[in-house]
């Protein structure tokens, strides 16, 4: 395996992500549209949020519509160059990637919107984006964990994942219940 997936790489935030992301939302759609199939595309992670720091690998969600079954989404993903590397210790979700260049790589998880893995990867992008505070912590964080674990990718995720989990549970019991952007549909 590369070492995009083996390394902690961080990088400042890059304005090309949004447009990378833009880019592979539409390849997504174009495969899906031409399967008949439908779904939401979300720009989540740290490269969907201005200025913080992330590993140079675009983190996409996809929902399907209702009554879509994933492997079918997955079969076109598949398609279109990802590979599924099944439901990675998260059942109903399943992760594909694509690419294995800086800037050129794409982390794809595939769940229902209702999927705890959706829910909290777009509640915690609207934190990020609204609340200074969680944003400038994760970042120090991010950084501090790059350094002293630059090849050990399991330990940056499992600290990482703790302070995520931190921050949904803080928010989820102080009573918000935000975290609803625009939908990602193409039709």
């Amino acid at each position: 395996m590369n070492r995009i997936h083996q390394e902690t790489i961080i990088i400042p935030w890059q304005e090309s992500w949004k447009k990378m992301f833009e880019t592979e939302k539409a390849h997504i759609a174009e495969g899906m549209t031409a399967a008949g199939l439908e779904g939401n595309v979300y720009h989540i992670g740290s490269t969907s949020v201005k200025e913080m720091c992330a590993r140079p690998i675009i983190d996409i969600l996809f929902c399907p519509a209702q009554e879509t079954s994933l492997e079918k989404c997955a079969a076109v993903l598949e398609g279109i160059g990802y590979t599924n590397l099944g439901e990675c210790g998260r059942p109903g979700r399943l992760f594909l990637t694509k690419g294995d260049k800086e800037n050129e790589t794409f982390y794809l998880h595939l769940c229902d919107e209702d999927h705890p893995v959706a829910k909290d990867q777009k509640l915690f992008r609207f934190i990020q984006t609204h609340d200074e505070t969680v944003s400038h912590e994760y970042m120090q964080l991010k950084r501090q964990l790059a350094e002293m674990f630059p090849h050990d990718r399991d330990v940056y995720r499992t600290v990482k994942g703790r302070f995520v989990e931190g921050v949904l549970s803080a928010y989820r019991l102080g009573g918000e219940n935000r975290g609803s952007e625009s939908c990602g549909r193409w039709r």
